[in-house]
């Protein structure tokens, strides 16, 4: 069931809207971690 209802929601996905928001996800998530890192840091 799990299997259909994936195909069924990707099919009308290229691989180049889907690589780029990837892309943009592992940058966000990145800076979010980082920010966090020197936000850490600098507090104390």
């Amino acid at each position: 069931m799990m299997r259909h209802l994936f195909n069924n929601l990707f099919t009308n996905l290229d691989i180049q809207k889907t690589t780029a928001a990837a892309v943009m996800l592992v940058v966000l998530i990145g800076g979010i971690l980082i920010g966090n890192e020197i936000y850490a840091k600098h507090r104390g």
